[in-house]
């Protein structure tokens, strides 16, 4: 029988993390059954792509609560759901998972994207310690961050397994249809000072209708864009961690000097007003837009011809490997594990954190080197195809599950298109327009009753879960 796995995450909001989780679940579903529990919030933007993928999800909304409530409303849920495995996405979230699961038997496995966490809060760093000997499985994904927990956090190495992020290479390709641009984007260029009343996702961002999506050239642009017309790109939620501010200084800076050259910010998150703000504090206007958080995130690469990630801090950023999967050239800040897959001038453009000089050197480089980015793009599509596929990633966290004959798992060839043939519709949807929303009244699951039928019995070895 499959074992039902858990992923308990944050919120119900896209994040690398986020992604990882769904992606593990929606690939080995030959050989799991899976869903998805939110602990702070009812709801969120990430719902609509679970129900497309047919994942039953859970909000408990423990905000505000004390952590006893907290901790026996998700060990109910883990009972009434009949969960055998608890797989933990942050160490923040360990301290209602912990009792939660040894309250019922569950077993609970953890994976850690970042050391960050352990930096600032030295208490997290204890708790991970002291609990290392009683997890299921603990798991990083980077090399870098399995040394920090090991020879700084004093744990033993054996419990650390390094699983790499991986991408979904049929999803995120260079072949594919490719997202219309925004109002003017795909003509001459407005002067950075004008102001086309861009604020987001209101009414106007959607007031017209764009061309039907074009095809991509060999060059990294869309066939029929004017010649000098460049849209960097950013997909990234919007948090103190990605330091969009510095983004919008480097490219306000570029423009100085191409100023044909667009900004497309993808994506949502608390810090975005200050961003707004910040740009219109910049004068710049309609060269920069918020498309706000999206489904349709590898047309949207498609359309970029440099993909930008200014993060001040990150574990092994996905949103670097899904641009590269589909061909957009890359510049990046060396954050993470960043240095243990990609090399600077050959398959990225690597800059410091917090140094929107150098970012914005690195950007004018690459639009300045049309052929050496291009050659850095094909390398870069190269490896991730040959050592980020999900395949490895899917059999390392079956591994972790304790699922049997997890190393014969093998992702099957059918294309993302037949799990959510909705997500390939982008030529009718513009990128100005917000993602598709559905309403709380009749998508919310409660956490007593699963939008689909949950799973039937526990696996025979749950009574001897740690």
């Amino acid at each position: 029988m499959r074992p039902h796995v858990m992923q308990l995450i944050f919120r119900l909001a896209p994040g690398g993390a986020e992604r990882l989780a769904l992606t593990t679940l929606d690939k080995a579903g030959s050989m799991i059954r899976g869903s998805v529990c939110g602990l702070f919030g009812h709801t969120g933007p990430l719902v609509a792509e679970l129900e497309q993928r047919r994942i039953p999800w859970f909000g408990l909304d423990v905000i505000g609560r004390s952590r006893l409530p907290g901790i026996m409303r998700l060990a109910a849920l883990l009972r009434r759901q009949r969960v055998d495995v608890l797989h933990v996405q942050a160490a923040y979230l360990l301290q209602w998972a912990a009792p939660a699961a040894w309250l019922t038997g569950t077993r609970l496995v953890y994976t850690e994207h970042s050391s960050h966490t352990f930096e600032t809060q030295p208490r997290m760093a204890r708790l991970v310690r002291w609990m290392a000997p009683f997890l299921g499985g603990m798991s990083c994904v980077t090399e870098r961050l399995r040394r920090y927990m090991t020879d700084r956090m004093g744990i033993a190495p054996h419990r650390v397994r390094l699983i790499r992020n991986g991408v979904d290479v049929e999803r995120f390709s260079p072949h594919g249809p490719v997202a219309p641009l925004p109002d003017g984007w795909a003509h001459a260029a407005a002067p950075a000072s004008a102001d086309h009343g861009d604020h987001g996702d209101g009414a106007g961002d959607a007031a017209s209708t764009g061309p039907a999506a074009p095809a991509r050239r060999p060059d990294g642009a869309a066939s029929g864009d004017s010649g000098d017309r460049v849209v960097i790109g950013n997909v990234a939620r919007f948090c103190e961690a990605k330091d969009h501010p510095g983004l919008l200084r480097a490219f306000h800076d570029v423009q100085s000097t191409h100023p044909a050259a667009r900004l497309l910010l993808v994506g949502d998150g608390e810090t975005r007003p200050q961003a707004e703000a910040l740009r219109d504090a910049l004068a710049l206007g309609g060269t920069v837009h918020f498309a706000g958080t999206r489904q349709d995130v590898p047309a949207l690469l498609r359309a970029m011809t440099v993909f930008v990630l200014s993060s001040r801090h990150e574990g092994m950023p996905v949103a670097v490997l899904e641009a590269m999967a589909c061909g957009v050239p890359v510049v990046t800040t060396d954050v993470g594990g960043i240095g243990e897959l990609v090399r600077d001038g050959e398959t990225a453009r690597i800059v410091p954190p917090g140094d929107p000089q150098a970012l914005a050197d690195a950007l004018r480089w690459m639009l300045d080197h049309p052929a050496e980015r291009m050659a850095m793009r094909d390398r870069a599509l190269a490896m991730v195809r040959a050592r980020c596929g999900h395949d490895v990633m899917v059999r390392g966290y079956l591994d972790l599950y304790g699922v049997a004959d997890a190393s014969s798992f093998a992702l099957p060839r059918t294309g993302y298109a037949t799990v959510s043939p909705a997500s390939a519709s982008v030529s009718a949807s513009r990128i100005s327009e917000p993602a598709p929303r559905t309403s709380e009244s009749t998508s919310r699951t409660s956490e007593s009753t699963p939008r689909t039928s949950g799973p039937t019995a526990p696996s025979p070895d749950r009574r001897n879960r740690p």
